[in-house]
């Protein structure tokens, strides 16, 4: 069963389909897990923010990075994420990265949730 390949303006699904080799299920099962998993996440980002736990928010994201990547748009995200996680930045800029962050994954989500769909 040959899918229409959607466009996205975020998600670049080549290397999803590369790797599942046209299983759909496998796509199926990658969209799921994003869709179930990233807004988990992006709780435990607001709530980490709000509490000024800066050190599980590094860890939230760094957590999240393989299924970003996954999803292909983690190059969107990199010239935030890389130095959130991995430097020490001023906190208003820390904020202001993390703030981007979970802004393009909202935008990320509604993208898969629409990719999830098109593979029933």
């Amino acid at each position: 069963m040959e899918l229409e390949q959607q466009t996205y303006r975020l998600l670049d699904l080549s290397y999803v389909r590369e790797i599942a080799k046209g299983d759909v299920e496998y796509e199926r099962n990658v969209a799921r897990l994003f869709v179930d998993i990233i807004p988990e996440n992006l709780s435990s980002l607001e709530r980490d923010m709000a509490m000024g736990n800066y050190a599980k928010v590094k860890t939230t994201l760094h957590h999240m990075q393989s299924s970003i990547s996954i999803m292909g748009f983690y190059p969107k995200l990199e010239k935030y994420m890389e130095p959130t996680v991995y430097t020490d930045l001023p906190i208003a800029l820390f904020r202001t990265n993390v703030h981007i962050i979970i802004a393009i994954c909202r935008e990320a989500l509604v993208e898969a949730r629409h990719y999830l769909h098109s593979l029933d």
